[in-house]
């Protein structure tokens, strides 16, 4: 058996014991830590209304396609708020979605947009935080049109 063979065998059976011993929230867990490849599909112009803007970041996940929106106020290219819109249901995604958003201000917040560049993963949400990554690209290369 090739390598790659075995190593898919043990992270099959890794997360079937995962689903029998802890249940399907600790196998969604230990696939977000296994699995930190995202597909982030939407690539959505923000929404500008005065000094905030808005987009919607729709994401794979193991559990499926789930979406955040993402609300800046920038002023003087300076952020200076930000607001994460949650819809997932799956108890995994929802932990972690929340603790993004309640951390995630805390990084940025008082940055300069041109000045974010990709933020580390936060609160242990690397799929909502790559979708943020991809959203502030998406807005810099708006802004810079």
């Amino acid at each position: 058996m090739d390598r790659r063979k075995a190593s898919l065998l043990l992270l099959s059976l890794v997360l079937m014991v995962a689903v029998v011993v802890s249940g399907r929230e600790f196998a969604e867990q230990l696939l977000t830590q296994i699995r930190p490849e995202q597909r982030y599909i939407s690539r959505s112009l923000w929404e500008r209304e005065g000094d905030v803007y808005t987009t919607v970041a729709i994401y794979d996940t193991p559990a499926g396609k789930t979406s955040s929106t993402f609300k800046l106020t920038l002023e003087d290219g300076v952020i200076s708020d930000i607001d994460v819109g949650i819809f997932t249901k799956v108890a995994a995604a929802l932990r972690l979605q929340t603790d993004f958003r309640e951390t995630v201000s805390s990084v940025i917040v008082g940055k300069k947009l041109t000045e974010i560049g990709k933020v580390d993963r936060v609160s242990g949400a690397s799929l909502t935080t790559g979708a943020f990554n991809e959203a502030i690209a998406r807005l810099q290369e708006q802004l810079d049109s």
